[in-house]
């Protein structure tokens, strides 16, 4: 299952997407969490060993520690689906299985569920609005907990009908 977390800058998506995931984890629902970083990123400090190979031109570099493996792309990946497919692949390889749930916060998502976390982005397109979560700025941490109960109850079905 592959939903959007769509709305305006500042409303709170990543807020809400990582609380989802921590509460799903919770359930045993494993989900991949993809950041489209618009304005682009710094994966790794400048002269760092890993940066200074990318800055050679390898195209695919991997950081593999004792907690947790980075993966840095030197490709832009415009497109959901690509992305999509990518992060399946990749956990398919680590896990042995494909997510349950795959979350992609600052794509368009056209034809796919969303969650809408405060009002739509102007020009946002979006699909089948699986559930709607108010801008974090106009509530408190208890609404917020209240909410992503709501929300977290709304997607673990749709996980399991999907799965």
């Amino acid at each position: 299952m592959v939903v959007g977390v769509v709305g305006e800058s500042g409303g709170g998506k990543t807020t809400v997407l990582v609380d989802l995931v921590r509460r799903l984890a919770v359930d045993g629902i494993r989900a991949v969490a993809v950041k489209h970083a618009a304005h682009g990123f710094d994966p790794d400090h400048r002269g760092s060993d890993s940066a200074r190979m990318a800055e050679a031109g390898a195209g695919i570099v991997v950081l593999a520690g004792p907690t947790e493996t980075v993966l840095r792309v030197a490709t832009p990946v415009r497109d959901r689906d690509r992305v999509v497919s990518l992060v399946t692949a990749i956990a398919e390889e680590m896990w042995g299985e494909p997510p349950a749930l795959v979350l992609i916060e600052g794509f368009q998502h056209p034809s796919g569920p969303v969650i809408q976390v405060g009002p739509q982005k102007a020009g946002g397109e979006a699909g089948e609005v699986l559930a709607t979560v108010s801008a974090l700025a106009r509530m408190d941490e208890a609404a917020l907990a209240g909410e992503v109960r709501k929300l977290v109850e709304v997607v673990r079905s749709r996980v399991r009908s999907d799965g």
